[in-house]
């Protein structure tokens, strides 16, 4: 979905770099109004139906602008040659942020997180964040789901 965003505004005449972003960001909002929907409904199958839609256009999108792949590999040379350690991060994170898109989360982190909120009926007191030790669980399960986009 982010390359076909990433079309539509390159298309509209912005640089390689506003085109990523937006499109990132733009992509990021979609998902976040589509499980918006759902929460508030509660069906889940109207996500998992707009997202299907919304795969399917980007599919086809990326299909029909095949043609500006040859100018993104050369904008990304071009960049990776002036500017060789920011463009191994950016490669790093993009890799990063593939592998965890393709991966599921672990059973065993949803097991530890349910054994840190619903076994604590006193979790959300004050009382429970002194307990620094449970807390930095808490942090370290969460930031593993925000990792793998589950969130």
């Amino acid at each position: 979905m982010c390359a076909a965003a990433f079309f539509l505004f390159r298309m509209n005449g912005n640089t390689f770099s506003e085109s990523a972003s937006y499109a990132i960001i733009t992509v990021f909002m979609l998902l976040s109004f589509i499980r918006q929907i759902s929460f508030i409904t509660g069906y889940s199958i109207i996500s998992t139906c707009i997202e299907f839609f919304f795969l399917i256009a980007s599919i086809i999108l990326i299909f029909r602008h095949r043609s500006y792949f040859p100018g993104i590999v050369t904008t990304l040379k071009s960049f990776g040659s002036a500017n060789f350690v920011p463009f191994i991060f950016l490669v790093l994170c993009f890799l990063y942020m593939a592998v965890h898109a393709f991966l599921s989360v672990p059973k065993e982190v949803y097991n530890e997180l349910y054994n840190i909120i619903m076994k604590k009926l006193d979790f959300f007191l004050l009382q429970s964040l002194l307990n620094f030790r449970d807390f930095y669980r808490l942090t370290i399960v969460f930031c593993s789901i925000l990792s793998c986009g589950l969130a």
